[in-house]
């Protein structure tokens, strides 16, 4: 079965998860969140991404984004590539930190922003670790209710509806979500189903003439590497370092397509994979093998 493709689309709000590899953990110290979460925000301007609210949980993470420019694929591959990088340079390990490609759910904010918001900051209390999700330490929550300070956060499309004046909005959103209303939408079940956009019928129609575009090819490209992952919707390290065909077909087919589409050398492709020249050459020479051969069994 064909993968679904990436929603793709500017002006879009987006909940963002994913979880370790293999469920191991994606944070063993308080550097690794704060690793994170510095690299967070430092692409968040990068590729203009406004973070909403976000949870940073031992063994995964959510975010609650707005992506202005369409970008969405990019940050987060740039984002959790740079981070594995990290992670297996100071953990001294190869291989994934991810658990493949990260999950994405386009969300109508103005009737599902609050509700997401509240899921987000409840992961703590769901997860049993803490009784008040003040005291998670890792979640944007204690920036909600004015504990502490996150210029770079954007509350205000949460914020703006609990009142006018700051200690009014904390106040009111602290007992929105220490509350026991139940949400309209089960987030849990809908992390799991098909299902990449959430909202009403409407919303549904108006989100999708905008989705699932061709990425068209560009005349210069300067990140390689996360431009051909963000094509094929893979995270970065899954062309450097693929583990099983499927994941080594895929870097067959992001070396095949930047040299025969856009012009990238030998030399160039095996430093860019990490490969030696001569297995670059095969790969390439192997597709004009096979081409040749597809051409003259059609003729």
């Amino acid at each position: 079965m064909s993968k679904r493709p990436r929603s793709k689309g500017s002006e879009l709000y987006h909940h963002i998860y994913n979880r370790g590899n293999d469920r191991q953990p994606l944070f063993k110290s308080k550097s690794d969140y704060e690793r994170y979460l510095n690299a967070l925000f430092k692409f968040a301007i990068k590729y203009k991404i406004e973070v909403i609210a976000y949870a940073l949980m031992e063994w995964h993470i959510h975010l609650f984004i707005y992506d202005s420019s369409g970008k969405i694929s990019q940050f987060m591959n740039v984002l959790h590539g740079w981070y594995a990088q990290i992670f297996n340079k100071i953990n001294d390990r190869i291989g994934h930190v991810f658990e493949g490609r990260f999950k994405n759910k386009i969300v109508d904010a103005n009737n599902y922003g609050l509700w997401l918001s509240r899921y987000i900051h409840r992961q703590s209390i769901e997860a049993g670790i803490i009784v008040d999700p003040k005291d998670f330490k890792w979640s944007s929550y204690r920036v909600y209710i004015g504990l502490d300070k996150n210029p770079l956060l954007k509350t205000d499309i949460i914020l703006k509806q609990f009142g006018r004046d700051e200690a009014q909005q904390s106040a009111a959103y602290r007992h929105f979500v220490e509350g026991i209303e139940d949400s309209p939408i089960d987030w849990s079940k809908i992390e799991i189903n098909s299902q990449s956009i959430i909202g009403d019928s409407d919303f549904v129609e108006q989100v999708k003439v905008r989705l699932y575009r061709k990425v068209e090819d560009e005349d210069t490209i300067d990140d390689p590497l996360i431009f051909i992952s963000s094509h094929l919707n893979v995270p970065v390290e899954v062309l450097t370092h693929p583990q099983g065909r499927e994941e080594k077909k895929l870097r067959r087919k992001a070396i095949t397509t930047l040299g025969d589409k856009h012009g990238f050398g030998v030399r160039q492709l095996a430093r860019l994979f990490r490969m030696s020249p001569s297995s670059v050459f095969a790969i390439l020479t192997k597709r004009e093998i096979n081409t040749n051969n597809e051409n003259s069994e059609n003729s």
